[in-house]
């Protein structure tokens, strides 16, 4: 069964009675060999040669199984619309489950697209869980019903991880790969029987596990685009060089999202097959491991329309662009000095120092790990004494002179789940002579600078949390936020308590604090939070504005700024009371922000981008 077709041409338009020859008489109904149409009856009749130099119609083909013939093609009209949960299809005489949207506007009379979305690891005890809709759902069917198209979710295969736990992945057991791709093949021709499908507009994205299981039709025109968020390729697929027709490709991991390596496999990959990267939207993001519904509207709009989000409206008024950093590569973290100049950690090992009295930048460092890659530095801080430390995808920098030379040094041992074989931390904090460390399933300290470490606890529920950032409070207080909905504190920087937050979210991004027992929250989707008992308690605030924050300064009690995705910056006067807009005008991500002096803010992120702003 074809998908759909518009009429198509093969061979020479207009073929007429003796042409390149004598004079003769016209051919009769003329038509351009391998042409379609649908004739009176409902078949489909095909332009061939007839002879003598002419072309003609053929006896039309009748549709089969109560397909109807349309633009010239058979086009099945049975399924209807609606959400159709644990959908079964028998592969290979195995049955196999998946999850179908179709909007309520669909009409059989015009072709749809369709987004084959493979879900990331789910754990279940039940083997019939809807693990592929585990992830976004709601917001993936709203944006399916406005925008116009199919939506397929199928389910990957499970084995038994012990004690009756379900791990559903794609890759989970010996041969899943190749199952799942026959199963993929096999929804979308299944789906195609039943609906007017558009194969020119049939897309796949993946999530975390799913990013490689997209990934692996790249070698065939299966899916004209493809989308991951949160990871990448990790199996290989054999393919030739990319031509000037190569499929849009919509990436993103953040820098804070231990998968973060397979997607720097996918540019490696990329490049290695000539990929233009003008087909490429990369979308920078400062938190971990998520799934969200603008990643699916962002996406779909490059796939299906090549529609990038435009660089804004312009720099906004209270908003100054200074020079970028020098080599325009991203910078994630801030820190201050003891001599008060600045830092900034970035990504690719990079390293940049901002001289306090001329605010020029310079470049100190560009740091390969341990591993043989430039990793992507999330965090850093420096002690009373000059020492310094930076973090990021498992890579340890010290510095010994203020943050003015830095060098690698040992991984951080893994305490808790083995999972890295060294401590994946995100964030990490200095106070007095303690260093303080969360990551992904394991927390550590160190009383000497980073020479030594031991375990800190850092626990959601029965495991260890998986921490964004950390945070030394203006009163001597610890403060851990990350996913899911996580903020805990603590006295001694070892043992953390989880704190009850009003407002939940999947990820708390950022922190920030003063002196007076004044603490604030910033998480995804103008997540807002400040408390007033050194982070015992928070209450909530409303967000002018729904993008994810990353970062948040004060510069005393009552004023802070607030920075995020999509240029998004807010604004408080009243201790985090209310907020107002100030967003700086420009579409790219803001990852850190801090107070230059009473009068205004600095505030860094995307492609070496450095803004200040003077409310």
């Amino acid at each position: 069964m074809r998908l759909a077709a518009a009429s198509v041409a093969v061979g020479v338009a207009g073929v007429g009675c003796g042409e390149g020859g004598p004079p003769g008489p016209a051919c009769h109904d003329p038509c351009t060999l391998g042409a379609t149409r649908c004739d009176g009856t409902g078949g489909v009749a095909t332009c061939m040669a007839a002879g003598g130099g002419c072309a003609a119609w053929s006896d039309p083909v009748a549709c089969a199984g109560g397909a109807t013939c349309m633009a010239g093609a058979c086009v099945s009209c049975q399924g209807g619309p609606g959400a159709l949960h644990d959908q079964v299809l028998s592969v290979s005489g195995e049955p196999r489950h998946y999850f179908l949207y179709v909007p309520s506007s669909y009409q059989c009379a015009r072709a749809w697209p369709l987004l084959v979305d493979f879900h990331g690891t789910g754990a279940a005890t039940d083997p019939g869980a809807r693990v592929e809709e585990y992830y976004a759902q709601d917001e993936l069917v709203a944006l399916a019903e406005h925008e116009g198209f199919l939506v397929a979710r199928p389910r990957s295969r499970y084995a038994n991880e012990g004690g009756g736990q379900l791990l559903f992945r794609w890759d989970e057991n010996a041969g899943d790969l190749a199952k799942n791709v026959a199963f993929a093949r096999a929804l979308v021709g299944d789906i195609a029987g039943r609906y007017h499908v558009d194969p020119a507009r049939t897309y796949t994205s993946g999530f975390s596990n799913g990013t490689n299981m997209a990934l692996q039709f790249m070698g065939d025109t299966l899916f004209r685009g493809y989308a991951v968020v949160g990871g990448g390729i990790w199996d290989r697929v054999t393919r030739g060089p990319f031509g000037a027709d190569a499929p849009r490709i919509y990436a993103t991991t953040g820098y804070r999202d231990y998968m973060y390596q397979y997607l720097r496999e996918l540019s490696g990959w990329l490049d290695a097959h000539g990929y233009p990267r003008a087909r490429l939207m990369q979308r920078q993001t400062d938190t971990g491991h998520a799934l969200y519904g603008w990643h699916f509207a962002e996406l779909w709009a490059w796939l299906d329309r090549g529609e990038r989000p435009g660089p804004g409206s312009g720099l906004a008024p209270g908003w100054t662009q200074e020079a970028p950093l020098p080599d325009g590569a991203t910078a994630i973290q801030l820190a201050r000095t003891p001599s008060a100049d600045l830092l900034a950690a970035g990504a690719e090992g990079r390293l940049w120092r901002r001289d306090s009295a001329t605010g020029v930048w310079s470049r100190v460092a560009m740091l390969n790990g341990s591993d043989g890659f430039a990793p992507n530095l999330t965090d850093l801080c420096l002690l009373p004494s000059g020492r310094g430390l930076a973090i990021g995808e498992g890579t340890l920098a010290v510095s010994d002179d203020g943050g003015a030379t830095w060098t690698v040094a040992p991984h951080v041992p893994e305490f808790g789940a083995m999972n890295f074989g060294f401590s994946y931390l995100n964030g990490i904090a200095c106070a007095g002579g303690l260093v303080v460390g969360g990551g992904y399933w394991s927390a550590a300290l160190s009383h000497d600078g980073g020479h030594t470490w031991s375990a800190a606890t850092m626990s959601e529920g029965s495991y260890g949390a998986q921490v964004a950032a950390v945070h030394a409070t203006a009163d001597g207080a610890w403060i851990a936020t990350g996913y899911y909905d996580y903020i805990s504190r603590s006295t001694d920087g070892q043992t953390f308590e989880a704190v009850a937050t009003p407002d939940p979210r999947e990820w708390w991004n950022g922190i920030a604090s003063a002196p007076g027992g004044h603490v604030w929250v910033v998480g995804e989707a103008g997540g807002l939070l400040s408390s007033r008992d050194g982070g015992r308690s928070f209450v909530s605030a409303s967000a002018p504005r729904r993008d994810d924050l990353y970062a948040v300064a004060f510069r005393d009690a009552l004023h802070g700024l607030a920075v995020g995705l999509h240029g998004a910056a807010l604004a408080t006067s009243d201790g985090g009371a209310s907020w107002r807009d100030v967003s700086s005008g420009l579409d790219l991500t803001l990852t850190d922000v801090t107070w230059l002096d009473a009068r205004s803010a600095l505030a860094v992120g995307e492609g070496g981008a450095v803004l200040t702003y003077a409310p």
